[in-house]
């Protein structure tokens, strides 16, 4: 037996056979070959070692590499950070050194959670992580974070917690998140790109208008610019607006009838009404009380406040007066329960006969004069016929119905595509829309069209309209931020408005009348295959 039978565990000393066995095999009888062959497989197994060691070394530097390089480029998936082509998304989450940590144990991030210097402290990944597990809350954010970065980290925290990825596809880039703090939303992972066109020019009491619409609706752009384009050989558009003031109305409970009862009277004096104004212009500068009408069911009274809030829409100017005023009419009826700040009796956002009879925000009356020829060029109709098509549908198919306020063809589709793109409350379509389309003819021939819109609540400041692209809506209407004419900037843009409803309705009326609706919305709002 030779050197060459000690396999590589027995020359270290690993070897199931005894130490005796293997002292044995190494005697000098049996010759230097042996000794030679033992040589041979020490200097083969070092050998092997240090190629070893040297892949070890290499792939610790390979791992100290990866360590370096940012969070968000180690784990694509769950800090959905990109990079390649420029058509590519940017990365959601920041991808710098304040990234490049490994993800530390919970317990450790809890205690930086404690010190109260996460925001800085930890990285994006991590305040996902402590979002996911309910140790941070996501109202934290927008002290403590950018808007920017905030949105960022509330999209990887819904697409986590709800174990979908599709809130990732949802832009944010060129948007200034900004602008919209404190105003227009919570929680915000980005936005929503809606189509915006412009229709026009509009002639609206002696001057040009071009109208931003917003809408998905294919056709309604083209439908409006044709009702612009027979306006503007008409002479276009002369506008009524009244400024009625925007309302509230809470609903309050008294013991007995006898007591709701009187505190109905106290309003019937001038005086009164005269203190609540007070109280209201002590508080604010801008909004001024109008009225106050009060309507009693059983032992529950309902106060519907109305009051003008200046260049605002004004629903937060009116509730915050309301209040004030509820402070001090509990001083003088103790007896008073106040159920809640708002009764519905407004009405805000709902169809309303209050609204239709009386009015919200701006009353709007617009009315045009139309030549047959321009009916017959322009609409493509004869005027009996769509003033027929008129009375049959707005007015006795919208009656059959039991509408309030629904005499129109259209005109929440224009509204609501003004609203959106100059930054007003989408949800007041509702009762914005309510209108009566009314179409004669007059001695002359001519047709004599008018639409009037009891309920136009607008605003040129606060809200939506301290957005970048609203604002830039607002001022192609010329309309952006105070006003500084004699009519105010709201009261111009609801004329817009009501100008834009009479070009809707005649062009869809029109469209019913020759027949071609189905025709042009198979052609305008179908797309074609990609």
């Amino acid at each position: 037996m030779g050197g060459g039978e000690l396999n590589d565990s027995e020359f270290y000393g690993s070897s199931t056979r005894t130490e005796a066995d293997c002292v044995i095999l190494q005697q000098p009888e049996y010759g230097a070959s042996a000794s030679d062959s033992v040589l041979g497989m020490a200097n083969a197994t070092i050998a092997d070692l240090k190629r070893k060691l040297d892949e070890m070394t290499k792939r610790k530097e390979e791992l100290e590499q990866e360590l370096k390089r940012p969070k968000c480029m180690q784990d694509r998936e769950q800090l959905d950070c990109t990079a390649g082509s420029s058509d590519e998304r940017e990365p959601e989450l920041e991808c710098g050194p304040e990234a490049a940590r490994d993800m530390r144990p919970i317990e450790d991030l809890e205690v930086i959670v404690k010190a109260g210097h996460w925001a800085s402290e930890l990285s994006d990944s991590e305040i996902v992580k402590l979002l996911v597990k309910g140790i941070i809350h996501l109202r934290l954010l927008k002290e403590n974070v950018s808007p920017e970065k905030a949105a960022a980290i509330r999209s990887n925290f819904f697409a986590e917690k709800s174990k979908n990825p599709a809130i990732k596809n949802i832009p944010r880039e060129n948007f200034n998140f900004d602008s919209m703090m404190g105003a227009c939303g919570e929680n915000t992972v980005g936005y929503i790109p809606v189509p915006l066109g412009v229709a026009g020019p509009l002639l609206v009491d002696g001057d040009d208008y071009y109208v931003p619409l917003a809408t998905t609706e294919g056709g309604l752009i083209a439908s409006v610019s044709r009702g612009c384009k027979s306006l503007y050989k008409s002479d276009g558009v002369s506008v009524v607006v009244k400024d009625l003031g925007i309302t509230r109305a809470p609903v309050m409970k008294f013991p007995d009838i006898k007591s709701a009862e009187s505190f109905c009277s106290w309003f019937k004096n001038s005086e009164n009404v005269q203190e609540l104004k007070r109280v209201i212009s002590e508080k604010s500068n801008h909004t001024v009380l109008d009225t106050v009408l009060p309507r009693q069911s059983g032992a529950t009274v309902y106060l519907r406040f109305r009051a003008t809030t200046g260049d605002a829409m004004g629903m937060n100017m009116i509730s915050k007066a309301v209040q004030d005023s509820l402070t001090h009419l509990k001083d003088l009826f103790p007896s008073m329960d106040v159920i809640a700040l708002t009764g519905n009796f407004c009405t805000d956002k709902k169809s309303s006969a209050v609204n239709w009879i009386l009015g919200r925000g701006k009353e709007v009356i617009a009315e045009a004069f139309l030549s047959e020829e321009t009916v017959q060029t322009v609409l493509k109709v004869d005027i009996d016929r769509l003033i027929k098509v008129n009375t049959e549908k707005n007015l006795k198919g919208s009656a059959m119905a039991g509408s309030v306020g629904g005499f129109n063809a259209q005109a929440a589709n224009v509204i609501a595509a003004v609203y959106l793109a100059t930054g007003q409350d989408i949800a007041q379509v509702v009762e914005g829309s309510s209108c009566i389309t009314s179409m004669e003819k007059t001695k002359d021939g001519k047709l004599h069209v008018t639409c009037t819109l009891p309920c136009i609540e607008v605003g040129t400041i606060g809200g939506g309209t301290v957005l970048d692209a609203q604002k830039s809506a607002l001022e192609m209407l010329n309309v952006k931020g105070k006003s500084d004419g004699t009519r105010t900037n709201p009261e111009k843009l609801a004329a817009v408005i009501g100008a834009a409803v009479v070009a809707g309705e005649l062009s869809l009326l029109a469209s019913l009348t020759e027949g071609s609706l189905v025709k042009a919305h198979v052609k305008l709002n179908r797309p074609k295959a990609r």
